[in-house]
């Protein structure tokens, strides 16, 4: 005959009833004593009978502590009866015990006729759904990116058998997750965008390559307004930095990039640090864009810019843990944007205010060790604004103004050196070579001392050109070879039979290079004097070389000057027309003599 087994539960009931037997008490003490109500005798009764059928220790655990059961003796039934509790739900039970408890006297109350399998089943299914909860948290932590403090702490509420606080961090959670998913597709609708503006840039289309650039930024306005920032930032960036290396104007798109981003931040709580870079950003690029202006559009654009340096100015020097370099680089462009509108105005105030901002951020900064950087382009600045302030194009030039500006450019030209800064040189050098050629002009023409004058600025010229291969800007390098060949054309000159050819060559090579960037079109008046420098060259090399190239000589320095009486005729310059007019009279009359 085969004898059966007997369940877990049957076995923990027996011992429960021996137990209950050993110690004299009913089961309506027992009842009250584990759980402090008669309510529970019915379950007590059930396992006693062996009705129930596999009970978690958990689940019976006031009646265990109550009579005293020992692990041992709980071990020796689970032993006999092949029983092998769940790892998993004793660790939930353990960490949510007052939970299932409170949980447990609902469903009790609920279904009042419960067993106590249906109990234990019941409990089972929630301390599973713990397990589950918490494996899917942990899933949710390996994955997240911003969530993990949320989910650790729900975690740790669950495991307090705080559900509600659980809850409250998984809100939490669930609302940066969805706000991360978001901004991960709205990111990427913001890369495709721009991508798509770069194509249309690459076609010349740059009505829509800033339409492309300003949505991208504008994606991410009601999620991220720093990000919005900063992408606007990246963008006009990018434009400004492109058309300072281009011959074609396109800054404007940094202009209206960086407009519409003041627009949207108009009434956002944003730090007064970025809102200055912002303005700073603004009123560089209007700058640059008012070079591809005529004189009264630039005009209103460089008052723009001035408004938008001076409030960059005003914010950073109200910051008090602001860096060295923003409060002059603010400074630098609003002197700058004076120095611009007084070379149209010509009003000798705007000078006067740039040299005293430059000063002020000069004198700061010689003594500011860690500030060399930046240091260069104040001192370029100022000394430039000395030059335009003591006219040193003109014979009437003061020296003590000369002097000072050869100080700042030097110290200017040294820092730049020592820092690797290709630009800030080349502005430093090209300023020196000026003021030598300058000071050259003021001595008798053939001296030793003015010639070696004009090789000194010959020799800053040439030094700057050379690093133009690493830094291409357009403006500056036209500016450079206009000033070479203005040197080059005295210098010629005053030279030997031998050096004139090759100067003059040089010379020519120089203002042709000019003309690349000066046009007629965008300044004519200065189109037209170096046509009339180039007709010079030619004329005077027609006089003095003769020769096979005589006649051709002539023809060019005749068409030359030429295209020059045209441009000063169309804008009524008298003056300038009658020079050139009578310098074409001259050069008619030495071809008709040649037949």
């Amino acid at each position: 005959m085969r004898i059966m087994s007997k369940s877990f539960g049957q076995l923990i009931g027996g011992l429960i009833l021996r137990k209950r037997k050993a110690l004299g008490l009913t089961q309506l003490q027992l009842s009250e004593d584990a759980f402090g109500s008669a309510s529970k005798v019915r379950r007590i009764s059930e396992l006693e009978n062996g009705t129930v059928s596999n009970p978690h220790p958990r689940t019976i655990d006031p009646l265990l502590v109550a009579l005293g059961v020992s692990e041992s003796e709980i071990a020796k039934c689970a032993e006999e009866a092949n029983y092998h509790p769940d790892d998993d739900l004793t660790e939930a039970y353990a960490h949510i015990e007052s939970t299932l408890r409170t949980v447990a006297e609902q469903f009790e109350n609920e279904n009042p006729r419960a067993n106590f399998d249906e109990i234990t089943k019941f409990l089972e299914s929630k301390a599973r759904e713990y397990v589950s909860l918490k494996q899917q948290m942990n899933e949710i932590l390996k994955s997240s990116e911003g969530i993990s403090n949320s989910i650790q702490n729900a975690s740790s509420q669950i495991d307090a058998g705080n559900i509600e606080g659980a809850m409250s961090f998984l809100k939490i959670a669930e609302d940066t997750q969805l706000q991360e998913k978001t901004i991960k597709q709205i990111r990427k609708q913001a890369s495709i965008s721009i991508t798509r503006g770069n194509c249309a840039f690459l076609q010349d289309d740059l009505n829509l390559c800033y339409q492309c650039y300003e949505r991208a930024a504008l994606y991410l306005s009601h999620f991220d307004k720093l990000e919005m920032i900063t992408l606007f930032e990246e963008l006009a960036g990018q434009m400004y930095e492109g058309s300072r290396r281009s011959a074609f104007p396109h800054v404007w798109i940094s202009v209206d990039l960086l407009n519409r981003c003041l627009v949207e931040i108009e009434n956002a709580e944003i730090s007064d640090v970025v809102l200055a870079g912002l303005h700073l950003k603004t009123s560089m690029a209007l700058r640059q864009h008012g070079l591809d202006l005529v004189d009264a559009e630039r005009l209103r654009v460089l008052e723009s810019s001035i408004d938008h340096a001076r409030e960059a100015v005003k914010l950073f020097s109200q910051l008090e843990d602001d860096s060295e370099y923003d409060l002059p680089s603010a400074q630098v462009a609003l002197a700058n944007s004076f120095l611009d509108i007084y070379g149209l105005a010509q009003d000798h105030s705007h000078i006067d205010t740039a040299i005293e901002i430059l000063s002020d951020a000069y004198d700061r900064l010689e003594q500011a060790k860690n500030s060399r950087p930046i240091f260069s382009y104040v001192a370029n600045s100022l000394g430039a604004a000395i030059l335009k302030k003591s006219g040193f194009h003109q014979a009437s030039h003061s020296p003590e103004a000369m002097k000072r500006a050869r100080e700042v450019f030097s110290a200017s030209e040294i820092c730049a050196r020592e820092n690797f800064d290709i630009e800030a040189l080349i502005s430093a050098s090209i300023n020196l070579g000026q003021i030598f050629f300058s000071q050259s002009q003021a001595l008798e023409e053939s001296s030793r001392k003015s010639e070696f004058l004009r090789l000194l600025a010959i020799s800053k010229f040439m030094q700057c050109r050379e690093f133009f291969s690493n830094t291409r800007l357009p403006y500056q390098l036209a500016e450079l070879h206009f000033l070479l060949g203005e040197v080059l054309y005295v210098h010629a000159l005053f030279s030997n039979e031998e050096m004139y050819e090759i100067f003059s060559v040089r010379c020519l090579d120089a203002y042709f290079q000019s003309l690349e960037f000066i046009t007629a079109e965008v300044e004519p008046e200065r189109y037209a004097y170096i046509r009339c420098r180039i007709g010079a060259v030619y004329g005077n090399h027609a006089v003095r070389m003769k020769g096979d190239t005589e006649k051709h000589d002539l023809e060019r320095a005749i068409e030359s000057f030429e295209e020059a009486e045209e441009i000063y005729s169309e804008r009524s310059d008298t003056s300038s027309l009658e020079i050139c007019r009578s310098n074409l009279g001259r050069l008619k009359e030495e071809l008709g003599k040649i037949g």
